[in-house]
């Protein structure tokens, strides 16, 4: 399976004494980096911005092709496992996919899904669905083949940032902004799994079948280790100064990186079934929006709202390229 993660509108942080609930779209930069990922085939690397701009990179960072959506902010951009589509989202509420089989951005499909902002997306590990989050409370299914919505999952407490599926396409996993984590049988003859995880808002959720693990991403600045089939948590540790946008493992689940408003990367690794913090960098002036694996799990690709994006030596956390992706 190709792991990733993306991200994302920066969201304001409140008091910790306060619950993060129904929080809104605050800090958007024109050009900040919002979504940054690589194409799990050809290596190339696609970025979203803040002015509503998605970005084709070579491997090397040279600027290849460039599409400005109706509306900004380009929320999320992420590959289809195959390597041959796009799909990402943005403000307008709506869902697009890009035809890149011949490594420009080509217009193929759009839906508009959301009522409200569109926040992430992603095409499901079997590529049978993608899926879309929204402000206006929701997880939209499309089923990929017939570009048909399957499903459509609400939230009663705050928007859903970010969802997940399981590695079959048998589940689709979503949290909200009340802290609350669900788990979603796709066939609709399973009832839901949920549990109350925190009182603070998550931005991230990913799943791990190899540890029976899910690792969310809090605002309230810790990372939640739950287990997979029970929803109880297994542990919970500090992991960054403000809220954490991603949090998410390398391909053969050995690390876990992530991503936060402080501008740091942080890894982790297992000691006697308890997470420890491996290695850190100050990678970005301010918060960091994206981060993500390349197939290999041997670099790392970041995006800030300092406009920069910038891969990663995965093993030692060691910049290697970078580019300003401000068109002048």
């Amino acid at each position: 399976m190709v792991l990733f993660a993306h991200f994302l509108l920066f969201f304001g942080c409140k008091d910790k004494s306060k619950e993060i609930r129904n929080t809104f779209l605050t800090g958007f930069r024109e050009n900040g980096v919002y979504a940054a990922f690589f194409n799990p085939i050809t290596q190339d690397v696609y970025v979203g911005t803040g002015e509503g701009r998605i970005l084709l990179y070579t491997p090397d960072l040279v600027l290849k092709d460039t599409m400005r959506v109706k509306r900004g902010v380009v929320a999320t951009t992420l590959c289809s496992p195959d390597g041959k589509y796009m799909v990402s989202t943005s403000i307008d509420g709506y869902l697009y996919i890009w035809d890149i089989q011949e490594r420009k951005l080509v217009p193929y499909f759009k839906n508009k899904s959301h009522s409200l902002q569109s926040m992430t997306c992603l095409f499901s590990p079997q590529q049978k669905y993608v899926a879309s989050t929204g402000a206006d409370s929701t997880v939209v299914i499309l089923n990929w083949p017939e570009k048909k919505v399957v499903k459509r999952c609400k939230s009663e407490h705050g928007f859903i940032r970010f969802a997940w599926f399981s590695e079959d396409d048998s589940e689709i996993i979503w949290a909200n902004d009340g802290g609350e984590l669900y788990v979603e049988d796709m066939s609709g003859r399973q009832p839901p799994k949920h549990a109350q995880i925190s009182k603070y808002a998550f931005s991230c959720v990913v799943s791990s079948y190899a540890l029976n693990e899910l690792a969310l991403a809090c605002d309230d600045g810790n990372v939640y280790i739950v287990d997979y089939k029970t929803l109880k948590i297994k542990q919970q540790f500090p992991a960054h100064e403000g809220p954490v946008f991603v949090a998410l493992w390398n391909p053969d689940f050995t690390e876990l990186s992530s991503i936060g408003a402080d501008g740091y990367i942080r890894m982790w690794v297992k000691d006697k079934d308890i997470y420890v913090l491996k290695r850190a960098v100050k990678a970005h002036d301010g918060v960091i929006c994206t981060l993500f694996y390349n197939v290999e799990g041997t670099q790392l690709v970041s995006g800030g709202q300092d406009g920069w994006v910038k891969i990663w030596d995965a093993k030692n956390l060691i910049a290697i390229d970078s580019v300003d992706t401000k068109i002048r």
